[in-house]
């Protein structure tokens, strides 16, 4: 069976939107499909395309065969893919890069202030301790 990846048309008069399907290439245009990988609406202000390209590859690697149409939309949609993806590596990066600094500083500074307060704290009791210690050590030399 020769399979197609190609337009189904749907929608009304003068106003098409299209599903992108993988089809018996003997099939009419709008006729049973094996599978439906996406959306095309080419009459919106900016053309609207959504296709499920891991799908997409599958049936090209099973030999499917594309329609220029549908070659063309798969470009575009995986060429701004692609821009998309570097643009979101490179931004969370400078962005995530202070904030984590951010963090560590603020994590050092609440360690140094229990520390810190950790430090005076024993102070205030050792003599405390040592006034309660010295009595008792006073009364027990002085009986003997």
């Amino acid at each position: 069976m020769a399979v197609k990846i190609r337009l189904k048309r749907t929608g009304r008069h003068k106003m098409p939107h299209y599903r992108v399907v993988a089809i018996d290439s003997r099939k009419r245009r709008d006729g049973r499909v094996l599978e439906e990988l996406g959306h095309y609406h080419p009459t919106e202000s900016a053309p609207n395309a959504t296709l499920n390209m891991e799908r997409v590859e599958a049936w090209i690697s099973n030999g499917a065969q594309m329609t220029d149409t549908v070659r063309s939309i798969y470009r575009n949609l995986k060429k701004s893919a692609t821009q998309e993806e570097e643009v979101k590596t490179e931004a969370p990066v400078k962005k995530e890069a202070p904030a984590k600094k951010e963090a560590a500083e603020k994590k050092e500074a609440a360690v140094k202030e229990e520390v810190s307060a950790e430090e005076e704290a024993p102070a205030k009791e050792e003599p405390a301790e040592k006034e309660e210690v010295s009595p008792k050590k006073e009364e027990e030399t002085e009986e003997k």
